[in-house]
């Protein structure tokens, strides 16, 4: 069975604040999208990997991260210019393996946020293995604080029950075949959610949640860069993680 990993690393990262790009930041050593795409590449399962990049930095990815540090690894089989939005990117890489005459109707697909390097191994096993009976998993947590809705004014205008909310996270994993299809109708109706899983809810699929991890977490604002050096840390001590 095919498992095909496509990383979304095409967005500006502008709340980040920082001299490059947040998944070029260096992180213990590493620039975070190396520490994603080995990640993967260390996983059995995982087949195939096509990454969305920006297209104003396909060349510096070539040169300052494929060449210095994946030229000699395997699995990664392309790398896609992306688009304006995540939606774009994602239908981008989408094409792209369903014209690689490698992948078939049967393959599964996984999709991951580059700069989220943090997953773990049995996350990835535990939705590969429930595709075999799904067509939709993502993973989520569930969250500590409580969440209210507003007026125009600001002032509160609702509490929502904090157990039915679920902070969705990737790897989201799918039928190749299926999300493909559902992108497709998507387009037709002009629909271009930020989340992979509204595209099959949209088309009539269900969706699975599965439970996720609170250290998953995509870098986004300055402080998760503090964050993630206090993660990466953890992983090297306690799981023997690099």
């Amino acid at each position: 069975m095919k498992n095909i990993v496509i990383i979304a690393a095409a967005g500006r990262g502008t709340r980040m604040k920082h001299s490059v790009n947040k998944q070029y930041i260096m992180l213990g050593g590493l620039p975070v999208i190396v520490r994603t795409i080995r990640r993967f590449q260390s996983i059995p399962d995982i087949t195939d990997i096509y990454i969305a990049i920006n297209p104003d930095e396909m060349e510096y990815f070539n040169s300052e991260i494929v060449e210095k540090y994946l030229k000699k690894s395997g699995k990664l089989r392309k790398i896609i210019p992306g688009g304006k939005m995540r939606f774009d990117s994602v239908f981008a890489a989408l094409k792209a393996c369903k014209g690689d005459n490698r992948n078939d109707n049967t393959a599964n697909v996984i999709i991951h946020d580059g700069a989220r390097p943090f997953f773990s191994e049995g996350s990835i096993s535990n939705g590969i293995k429930l595709l075999e009976e799904e067509v939709g998993v993502i993973t989520g947590v569930k969250l500590k604080d409580t969440i209210k809705t507003t007026d125009e004014n600001a002032y509160v205008d609702s509490c929502l029950d904090r157990d039915k909310l679920i902070a969705v996270q990737t790897p989201q994993f799918f039928k190749l075949d299926i999300l493909y299809t559902c992108y497709k109708e998507a387009i037709k109706l002009g629909f271009k959610p930020t989340d992979d899983s509204a595209v099959l809810k949209a088309s009539k699929f269900r969706v699975k949640i599965i439970e996720g991890d609170y250290f998953n977490i995509k870098l986004t604002t300055p402080e998760d860069l503090i964050f993630s050096e206090v993660i990466l840390t953890m992983q090297r001590d306690i799981f023997n993680v690099n």
